[in-house]
C-alpha cells in the first residue's frame, strides 16, 4: 500500500517548523496565536508518525466533549473534516464510541491506533502505553494529566506535543519556561507579527481584524493573549487568579517553603468528590496567619486512602474539617462517608454550613491575604486555585458568575472554600514568630 503523508494536507511554511520537530526531539512545546493551524497541524504530524511506529496515539483534549467538538466532528474553515486527513486506505476500523481510528499493520499484525480523550478523565488512561501524545489547549487542562503519562513515554521513548495560547500564568506558562530552556526541547513561540503566509508579506491575522476585535470590546488582556502570546496575570475569569498573583508578589512572597512545625497541631480541609476527585488541604494557624504546608488529590481512591494518607504524615491532627455530602451514602458499603472516615479512625469531624457557591468564593477572598503556601507541596492545589474560573456564555461572549462545572480545578477549588467557609480564628499557644520561619525570608 503506497499512500502519500501527510494527506490532504501542506503545512505553510511558519507550520514546518512544528511539523518537523519530531524528527529530532521527543517533546515540543508551540505557544500559538489563535487561528494560526496548531490542531491542524498537529493531527497531520501524529498521522505521520502512526505508520512509523506501532503504537497507541492519543490526542488530548481538556474534556472528551470538546474533542468530540474540535476533532471527530469538526472542521476547517474551508469545510473538510479534521477526519479526513486520515487515509481512507490505511483505516483498518473506525470506532464511533471511543473516537478511535486504527490502522492496518503490515502482513495483517496490528496496526496503530489513534484516540481522542479528555484530560478531566486522564485515569481512565491507566493500563495503556502510548507512544505518542498531543495535548491541545494544554493551558486549559488538568497538568496532572502530563504527570501522569510522562513516565510511561519516559520508559518507551515515546513523545509528546503540547498546543496552546496562555491563560494566565499557570503550568502552560511554567512547561513554556522550562522548555525555552532545555536543548531536549522544541519550543517555539509564535504571535501575528511573526506569522505569514507562504508569500512572506500577508499576515494570517490582519491588523484589521486585531482592530475590528477592541472596537466590539474585546477585552485587551485577551487580545494580547490570543493574538501577541503575552500572558496575563490571572487566567481568563479566574477567580482566585489575582489573589494568587498577590501572594505571589509579596515582600516577603507568601508562596515559598512553608514547613510543618511541630507543636501546632494541623487541620484538614476536604472536597470529598467522587473517587480520584477527593482532595485535602492541610494547614496550620499562627497568630493571624494560616500556613498551607500540604495538599493531597486522589487518583481513584477512596476513604481508607486517604485514611492512610493521614496516618503517614505523621502530622498531629487537630480537626477534620468536611463539606455537607459528609453525610452522602457510599454505594457500594452502604454507608455514609462520615461513617467509613469514623471507622478508620478519623476524628474530630467538624462539619461546614452549607452555604452557597458565590458565599463560599467570597469568603476565600476575604480571608486569602492571611494565607501562605508551601510552593512545592502545595503546587498542584495551587495550580488548581489559578485555573478555577468562570463559565463562559458564547452566546453573550461574557463569563457568568458562576464556575465552569466541568473543570478540572473545582476540586482543590472546593477544598480550599471548605477552608474558608470553616476556618474561625484559632490561636495557639506560643510565640509563632519564634516557631516558623520562612526559610530564605527573615521571618513570619
Amino acid at each position: 500500500m503506497n499512500v502519500e503523508l501527510p494527506f490532504k494536507f501542506r503545512p505553510r511554511k511558519y507550520q514546518i517548523p512544528l511539523f518537523n520537530s519530531l524528527d529530532t526531539k521527543k517533546r515540543a512545546v508551540a505557544v500559538c496565536h489563535r487561528r494560526w493551524g496548531k490542531d491542524k497541524t498537529a493531527l497531520n504530524l501524529l498521522i505521520k508518525k502512526m505508520p512509523e511506529r506501532i503504537g497507541t496515539y492519543f490526542y488530548i483534549f481538556p474534556e472528551y466533549s470538546q474533542a468530540k467538538k474540535a476533532i471527530w466532528k469538526g472542521m476547517d474553515k474551508s469545510g473538510m473534516p479534521y477526519l479526513d486527513h486520515f487515509p481512507p486506505d490505511m483505516i483498518k476500523k473506525k470506532n464511533e464510541n471511543e473516537m478511535s481510528i486504527e490502522f492496518y499493520g503490515n502482513h495483517g499484525a496490528p496496526g496503530s491506533i489513534f484516540q481522542l480523550v479528555g484530560s478531566d478523565n486522564y485515569n481512565s488512561l491507566m493500563s495503556t502505553n502510548p507512544v505518542g501524545c498531543v495535548f491541545s489547549e494544554y493551558a486549559l487542562q488538568d497538568p496532572y494529566a502530563w504527570q501522569y503519562l510522562s513516565p510511561i513515554l519516559d520508559e518507551n521513548d515515546g513523545w509528546a506535543v503540547f498546543l496552546y495560547t496562555f491563560r494566565g500564568k499557570n503550568h502552560a506558562w511554567n512547561l513554556y519556561q522550562m522548555a525555552k530552556n532545555n536543548p531536549d526541547w522544541f519550543c517555539q513561540i509564535m504571535t501575528v507579527d511573526n506569522t505569514f503566509l507562504d508569500d512572506g508579506k500577508t499576515r494570517v491575522i490582519s491588523r484589521a481584524i486585531i482592530d475590528k476585535a477592541r472596537r466590539e470590546g474585546r477585552d485587551e488582556d485577551v487580545i494580547q493573549e490570543d493574538y501577541y502570546c503575552i500572558p496575563a496575570a490571572a487566567a481568563r475569569g479566574s477567580f482566585y487568579g489575582k489573589w494568587i498573583a498577590k501572594a505571589e508578589g509579596a515582600k516577603p512572597p507568601r508562596i515559598t517553603s512553608v514547613p510543618y512545625q511541630e507543636g501546632f497541631p494541623v487541620s484538614t480541609y476536604w472536597d470529598l468528590g467522587k473517587g480520584e476527585n477527593m482532595c485535602i488541604w492541610f494547614a496550620q494557624d499562627f497568630g493571624p496567619n494560616i500556613h498551607f504546608i500540604d495538599y493531597v488529590q486522589g487518583e481513584g481512591e477512596g476513604m481508607p486512602f486517604f485514611a492512610q494518607v493521614l496516618q503517614d504524615k505523621k502530622y498531629v491532627y487537630k480537626a477534620h474539617y468536611m463539606p455537607p455530602d459528609i453525610d452522602a451514602t457510599d454505594i457500594g458499603s452502604g454507608k455514609t462517608l462520615r461513617a467509613t472516615a469514623k471507622a478508620l479512625g478519623i476524628n474530630p469531624i467538624v462539619d461546614i454550613p452549607d452555604i452557597s457557591i458565590e458565599s463560599g468564593i467570597h469568603a476565600a477572598r476575604m480571608i486569602f491575604s492571611r494565607c501562605w503556601f508551601d510552593q512545592v507541596k502545595c503546587e498542584r492545589g495551587l495550580n488548581g486555585l489559578r485555573d478555577y474560573h468562570k463559565k463562559y456564555d458564547k452566546t453573550s461572549k461574557t463569563y457568568m458568575p458562576i464556575p465552569d462545572p466541568r473543570q478540572w480545578a473545582r476540586h482543590p477549588a472546593d477544598a480550599f472554600r471548605t477552608f474558608a467557609v470553616g476556618h474561625t480564628d484559632r490561636i495557639p499557644t506560643g510565640n509563632p514568630q519564634v516557631a516558623f520561619q520562612h526559610r530564605g525570608q527573615g521571618g513570619g
